[in-house]
């Protein structure tokens, strides 16, 4: 990959990727082929159920630590339903 066996590049690379997503650019990422742009609706959705899914069992681990449900801590942090 572009930033090879480098921890620091690596680290660097991923939060240059977080940060272009949260300025809305369609950038995917898959272990095989690392990081690139959205060439299709279908990428881009298949990027953004993977990101919901880790944030998903995210928030079910902080739910067992706190021993609420998951329901009740999505009222907690006030997200959509």
């Amino acid at each position: 990959g572009i930033a090879g066996n480098d921890p620091l590049a690596e680290r660097l690379l991923r939060a240059h990727g977080t940060s272009l997503r949260e300025e809305g650019h369609h950038i995917c990422a898959h272990p095989s082929s690392g990081y690139f742009i959205a060439a299709s609706d279908e990428e881009l959705q298949q990027t953004c159920e993977y990101l919901y899914d880790r944030a998903m069992t995210s928030l079910k681990q902080v739910a067992a630590m706190k021993r609420v449900s998951l329901p009740d801590l999505r009222g907690q942090l006030h997200l959509p339903t």
